[in-house]
């Protein structure tokens, strides 16, 4: 069978081009998202209705464009935010696995500037069920058993602790210490606004710093 020859000039060979590279963009942003059933948020169903087929006209592809650019455009602030692993002074050096995770405040009236936490030693799957705090000024701390830790700043005391507790359901068993003592304290001498963080992105690193970028990353 001949192959077909396509004139560099005409919009049949335009298209073409477009087709493939913005379907291609598109599938790779797509790739590590978890496909889900809601009609209204199904990302499976965004990334098909997203794709250029070769029988769409140049207003389907345009709008198509548009569409895809306009999603993707809320993402762009979280993109941007760099995670880079925790490292915590060691007998022995290691390289820990760890998710990080970027939180940004829910409400606008509070900034758009990016908080992170790490969990070390995650053993989770690649959709962690992070919650929602408050940052403030109670802080929680949960040393593991290679000194690597856990830190959180809470509005109250019980709220850092809380959240602690999620992370802790995802440590490798294998480096969960004997007691789980979790330490606690206040800042006083230069208190943090309180404000609600809401997570927007999970980084994981298998080998810790050794990583030069994430495994994986799981949106919210």
């Amino acid at each position: 069978m001949a192959t077909k020859v396509f004139d560099a000039n005409s919009w049949e060979f335009t298209q073409r081009i477009i087709r493939i590279l913005h379907n291609r963009d598109v599938k790779k942003w797509f790739k590590d998202f978890v496909s889900d059933t809601a009609l209204s948020t199904g990302r499976e169903r965004l990334k098909t209705c997203f794709l250029i087929r070769d029988a769409d006209s140049a207003l389907e592809v345009i709008n198509k464009q548009f569409a895809y650019q306009t999603y993707i455009k809320k993402f762009d602030s979280i993109s941007a935010v760099a995670s880079f692993p925790e490292s915590w002074q060691l007998k022995i050096e290691a390289q820990r696995p760890q998710l990080i995770i970027i939180f940004k405040p829910a409400n606008k009236s509070d900034g758009h500037s990016q908080h992170s936490l790490s969990l070390p030693h995650y053993s989770g799957d690649k959709t962690p069920n992070i919650k929602p705090y408050t940052k403030g000024n109670y802080w929680a701390r949960l040393v593991l058993k290679d000194n690597s830790k856990i830190v959180v700043n809470g509005k109250t005391e019980n709220e850092a602790v809380n959240q602690i507790e999620n992370f802790y359901k995802y440590v490798n068993t294998k480096y969960k210490p004997t007691s789980k003592n979790i330490v606690t304290g206040v800042y006083k001498s230069k208190p943090f606004k309180e404000f609600k963080l809401v997570p927007v992105r999970a980084d994981f690193y298998s080998q810790g710093a050794k990583n030069a970028y994430p495994d994986w990353q799981h949106y919210y």
